[in-house]
């Protein structure tokens, strides 16, 4: 199965994931009445029929047996990211509209069964997404060479895979901080605060982690020879600055600032606990810095790429040789001529010069060679005196023709490297390029 093929199933499954996820939102919204007690849901349901609409000719598109052909997950993916990180927080309480569907549809009580429809909805969008962005980096080299990685590089493969590892130890340790109090005196952050409740916000998070997790396992065995998963760690960088730098889930009780991140806000609920942190308190704080880290060093892989790459093709291009400065032409005429003449001595046979012509024989006209003399001369052998190769002259009882050996070795034109045709009406080698007897 060809690349191209690979990813248009990829896009064709992530357009099937984001028509249902959006159809059973709409579903959640709708059965609840919640938009008719905020405005701002009225907004959230346009996006996601907005994220329908693209994703039903996306998909259609990228049907095999379809004319119409579009398989650009891009305007997927910028209606995605609209969702999950359009900072809310300017203008609400909200981080994301994301956050804002979770907290008003759902809330921070007992889930119902409509809730399992909302719910349902956001973690298939949440593996569309993830697909849409798999799909995106893996061909980002070929819409921007620039962007073409070296990643037969010894030490890039070895930085790639540590950058993959520590990213899966880092996901699954903030995993345990969201599963078991970090602190004695606090429930864990998966629960809310009444206790046995789980957190839809939370719960939503810690998929999204699923997802980075996966990304990262694909960066750390993609270096291994039998593994057809695209070299590129781009992918793993994007989702690893969307954890540390664009808005997303927050713990409950963090504070509510203009422009935060998951890693700022759980760091901020980590020196609240600080006091009486536990183990547990220690590996979501570690595992945090630890994800920075990752992303730090998978920067300084991807450029450390894109500059062997560079290198590479800076070696690999050859240097124009220059011509000589000074260079006489009769030692390049001599040069020239004195390994013309052992070629023609090698593939030659010596000939005796035809002592009658035909009147009715004419002179190559100009469709041809031209003649090798000014003015020939009626009933007399044409003035084809053979060059001085040094080659013998001295008649032989029996005239061959060397045409065969000729075909099987021919000379090249000293002055343009185009091979020579052998004129055998004057015994001459004949330059059609140049045009003229050398």
């Amino acid at each position: 199965m060809s690349v191209e093929r690979k990813f248009e199933k990829i896009t064709l499954s992530a357009s099937i994931l984001a028509m249902i996820g959006t159809v059973l939102i709409i579903i959640g919204i709708g059965i609840g009445s919640a938009f008719l007690t905020d405005v701002r849901l009225l907004a959230l349901i346009v996006l996601i029929l907005g994220i329908f609409v693209i994703s039903v000719i996306t998909f259609i598109g990228s049907l095999p047996a379809n004319r119409f052909q579009f398989t650009d997950e891009r305007p997927a993916l910028l209606a995605f990211l609209a969702l999950f990180f359009a900072p809310f927080t300017l203008i609400s309480n909200y981080t994301t509209p994301l956050y804002l569907l979770i907290k008003l549809v759902i809330g921070e009580s007992s889930i119902s069964l409509l809730h399992y429809f909302t719910l349902g909805g956001i973690f298939l969008m949440t593996i569309s997404f993830l697909l849409f962005v798999w799909v995106f980096f893996w061909k980002l080299p070929e819409r921007r060479p620039t962007l073409e990685e070296n990643s037969e590089l010894p030490i890039a493969k070895a930085l790639a895979q540590i950058t993959g590892f520590l990213t899966m130890v880092a996901i699954i340790g903030v995993i345990i901080g969201l599963l078991f109090p970090v602190s004695d005196s606090r429930n864990s952050l998966l629960q809310t605060s009444l206790g046995a409740v789980v957190s839809p916000s939370a719960l939503a998070f810690l998929f999204y982690l699923l997802m980075i997790f996966t990304t990262a396992l694909f960066v750390f065995i993609s270096p291994f020879e039998k593994v057809a998963i695209p070299r590129t760690d781009l992918a793993l960088l994007f989702l690893l600055f969307t954890f540390l730098a664009l808005p997303g889930y927050e713990p409950l009780t963090a504070s509510t600032s203009i422009w935060s991140s998951p890693v700022y806000k759980l760091l901020e609920y980590g020196l609240l606990v600080f006091s009486d942190m536990n183990i547990f308190g220690w590996i979501l704080l570690t595992s945090v810095l630890l994800n920075v880290f990752a992303l730090l060093l998978g920067v300084l892989t991807f450029f450390l790429k894109i500059s062997a790459f560079v290198s590479e093709e800076v070696v690999r291009t050859p240097r124009r040789r220059q011509k000589p400065l000074v260079q006489s032409e009769s030692t390049q005429g001599s040069e020239t001529l004195g390994t013309l003449a052992q070629t023609l001595a090698s593939s030659t046979t010596t000939q005796t010069p035809p002592t009658t012509v035909p009147t009715s024989q004419s002179v190559p006209t100009s469709s041809g060679p031209p003649s090798a003399i000014a003015k020939p001369v009626s009933g007399a052998p044409p003035s084809a005196s053979p060059p001085a190769f040094g080659i013998s002259t001295q008649p032989a009882t029996k005239q061959t023709t060397p045409t065969k050996t000729l075909e099987r070795q021919k000379p090249t034109c000293p002055f343009c490297g185009k091979e020579l045709t052998f004129i055998e009406q004057y015994q001459r080698w004949y330059c059609y390029n140049c045009s003229q007897y050398v």
